[in-house]
């Protein structure tokens, strides 16, 4: 098809791609970030995302004449890339063929957030698959946005981008520097939250008719959400437990509660 073809290891647009890939503060500074797999590259593409230039195996070029064409139309650059330096550049343990470096998708406004009504609350998430695992699930219940913390591990690191399954595509997201401020700036717009915590809790999901809740706040992995934070909303939800299990993953209690309000 007449496309450049990279090779070398030290071209500009390789060295760029890897330092998106492992680096949060190179996709910070560069405002980009890279995907992999025709997945995520086509949900990118139906999504809007801004992409720079694509790379691409000479496999997949011949068995993917249609998005090489959707590239063209787009005017996005197209690399074919060497089998070696593919398997340089990939994350995954299987090479899939396709490669973009995007642009950043830019947070949604605070005040936008006043008109959701329902919005998943990330508090220091730092697992990647568990960040992507919410997102997606937040995606799947009808949930209109998340939000997440200054702690939570980086939204468009490869492993988030790829366990939200493109889900990363459909929800627009804010970055909350105070989550404490956001709590109350979210309830003097009459958004009522529920904190996710074990106990001493005012809602038991399942248990009783749930009130309407704008915002669902799930706490980090080890520690859950800090006290006084819980103690500041105006719910505090938990998941009833009958085994011997202190409490369950945070992806997982995140999703039974989110199904539990979209209800």
């Amino acid at each position: 098809m007449g496309l450049e073809t990279i090779a070398s290891r030290d071209n500009p647009r390789i060295k760029e791609y890897c330092k998106l890939c492992t680096g949060k503060q190179a996709r910070r500074k560069l405002g980009k970030f890279v995907l992999e797999g025709s997945r995520l590259c086509r949900e990118s593409l139906d999504s809007g995302v801004l992409v720079e230039y694509a790379f691409a195996s000479g496999d997949w070029i011949e068995e993917n004449s249609g998005m090489i064409e959707m590239l063209k139309e787009r005017s996005i650059p197209i690399f074919q890339i060497s089998d070696p330096l593919e398997r340089r550049i990939a994350e995954t343990s299987g090479p899939q063929g396709i490669y973009f470096t995007c642009f950043l998708m830019l947070p949604l406004e605070k005040e936008a957030l006043a008109r959701k009504k329902r919005i998943l609350c990330l508090y220091d998430i730092q697992d990647p698959g568990n960040l992507g695992t919410l997102i997606r699930s937040a995606d799947a219940f009808g949930f209109e946005a998340v939000v997440l913390s200054s702690g939570c591990c980086d939204l468009f690191s490869p492993k988030v981008l790829r366990s939200t399954m493109g889900s990363v595509f459909h929800l627009p997201y804010y970055i909350a520097s105070d989550m404490l401020r956001f709590e109350q700036e979210m309830a003097a717009h009459g958004m009522t939250s529920a904190a996710a915590v074990v106990d001493h809790a005012d809602l038991q999901a399942g248990y009783c008719n749930l009130p309407e809740i704008h915002l669902l706040y799930i706490g980090n992995e080890g520690n859950g959400l800090p006290e006084n934070f819980a103690q500041a909303c105006r719910y505090r939800i938990t998941l009833p437990m009958k085994g011997k299990a202190e409490s369950l993953n945070a992806a997982m209690a995140a999703g039974i509660l989110m199904w539990e309000i979209m209800k």
